[in-house]
């Protein structure tokens, strides 16, 4: 190591900025320097890569202990990202992240010491059981001044940063897939971990504590068996949810394939990979998505969110959105109740309606006899397409029975009327309101469904013209979703009409 790359934290701004090169410096950091206000931040929690994990306290006050001793054992190198913003710098901690919070946590006084005998340190200098503050000076001084080593990087790019923390620096550690998705440096592994935990956290993803002893958090809106251990699981449900969406859900997910999207997506060249088409993504299907999401979760009655495990409430969501798209509208609360039908139903052990039914994709004609299929409830494990195929099957099946039940109504894709046919009309009214008598003229007039589109084609909410009617354009955005006979007794009671 020479000497000149040999960079003291203090010191470190003079050093950094002379090359455009990918370059890294070894040099340390003082405790004091991470914890004062005065010095230039260290961002200790770069969201898109760092593991979730929560040290536990007694790992916590190892780590103090390591400090404390000053001995042979030292805390690992830390390594530090320098990212230069114009002409000043900022520093983000790409690994060490759980030993650094945990130094700063115990100078903030957030944990104590524990009363062990490893903590009474002999020649008078007992801290057991002792917070920072209530430290000897020469004790605070000697934590204080406590140098990590460390490894500054300069000139590293987002994809080269989660490189180094996935591939290198833990490489032998055992990460889960949703955490090296989340090390995908980009738009959309930011919104995914901020959305569903962070400051952005979407109202779907409410917390709420319990009131027993351990005081633990659960999802507001999901069942208590939605996992909340700090390890990504809302973040994987939510990832889960908008590639089943964007890739089509019936075709299922597996851990690979999804990672593979996360990645392809937002490297250099991919589809999400800048500010513009990422924002046109979450514009026109991550935030249609959250709301409806938001609707259908908010929907289920009280006495049935026990059974709103993460899968079920996936498939419960993209299945009611495919109606939704399929046939123009959905009645939600009737969707929520016909689906729990169709799961009690198939799922009942008495009346076996899946003894009669083989698993979907497997060969019931060919050279080997179909999978039997499993109770209903059974289905909602795996997200491979065998397991999604079969549940979609299910429910295909009862809405080809009775449609209506679903909650869908079948709109008229054609939504607004043609100039021609709305002059046309307001000329056979003599050039009259329909709803008022008066006058009307040319620039004033508007096109009216009598029966309002939104109630569906079977009640006759009809883009024809036999459902015209010209009234004004006043008039006409005051109705609304209004029947035509309603909206005349409401202008009767007002007496604009007699």
């Amino acid at each position: 190591m020479e000497n000149e790359n040999f960079i003291y934290c203090e010191i470190a701004e003079q050093s950094f900025g002379k090359t455009k090169k990918t370059v890294s410096h070894n040099g340390d950091v003082s405790v004091d320097y991470l914890t004062s206000k005065s010095s230039p931040s260290i961002e200790t929690g770069a969201r898109e890569y760092q593991r979730e994990k929560v040290a536990r306290l007694s790992w916590k006050q190892l780590i103090m202990l390591t400090v404390i001793s000053n001995g042979y054992r030292k805390i690992p190198q830390l390594h530090i990202r320098v990212i230069k913003d114009n002409e000043t710098f900022r520093f983000e901690l790409v690994d060490g992240q759980q030993r650094v919070s945990s130094i700063i946590d115990f100078v903030n006084g957030e944990y104590s010491l524990p009363n062990t005998d490893n903590f009474n340190l002999g020649n008078g200098l007992d801290v057991r059981g002792k917070k920072f503050e209530d430290l000897p000076k020469n004790i605070k001084t000697q934590i204080l001044d406590y140098r990590i080593s460390c490894l500054w990087y300069e000139n590293l790019s987002d994809e080269q940063t989660a490189d180094l923390f996935i591939n290198v620096l833990n490489n032998t550690n055992t990460m889960k897939a949703q955490e090296i998705r989340n090390a995908v440096r980009g738009f959309l592994s930011t919104l995914i971990r901020n959305t569903a935990r962070f400051e952005e956290r979407h109202d779907l993803f409410e917390r709420v504590t319990s009131d027993g002893k351990s005081k633990t958090q659960h999802l507001k809106h999901f069942s208590n068996g939605f996992s909340l251990k700090g390890r990504m699981e809302v973040d994987e449900w939510l990832s889960e949810l908008i590639y089943l969406q964007d890739n089509g859900y019936r075709n299922g997910i597996s851990q690979q394939r999804h990672t593979n999207w996360i990645t392809d997506v937002q490297a250099t060249g991919g589809k999400y990979s800048t500010e513009s088409q990422f924002s046109e993504f979450y514009e026109l299907t991550i935030e249609p998505l959250l709301a409806f999401s938001y609707d259908m979760i908010t929907s289920v009655p009280s006495e049935l969110k026990y059974k709103l495990s993460p899968m079920l409430s996936q498939m419960l969501i993209l299945y009611g959105l495919e109606l939704k798209n399929n046939y123009g509208k959905l009645d939600i609360p009737t969707y929520v109740k016909k689906f729990f039908k169709v799961h009690d139903k198939w799922s009942n052990t008495k009346n076996k309606l899946y003894s009669n039914e083989i698993m979907w994709g497997t060969d019931k004609n060919g050279t080997k006899p179909g999978e039997q299929m499993e109770p209903f409830n059974k289905l909602f494990g795996g997200k491979n397409v065998k397991a999604i195929g079969t549940i979609t099957y299910v429910l295909d099946k009862e809405l080809s029975i009775d449609k209506d039940s679903f909650g869908v109504v079948d709109l008229d894709v054609r939504k607004t009327f043609s100039k021609a046919q709305i002059i046309q009309k307001w000329e056979e009214q003599g050039r009259k309101c329909f709803f008022t008598g008066d006058s009307l003229e040319l620039k004033d007039i508007a096109g009216d469904h009598y029966i309002p589109r939104s109630w569906g084609i079977a009640k006759g909410g009809v883009t024809e013209v036999e459902n015209l009617v010209v009234t004004s354009k006043k008039l006409n955005l005051r109705k609304m979703n209004m029947h035509g006979d309603d909206f005349i007794k409401v202008l009767k009671d007002e007496m604009v009409i007699v």
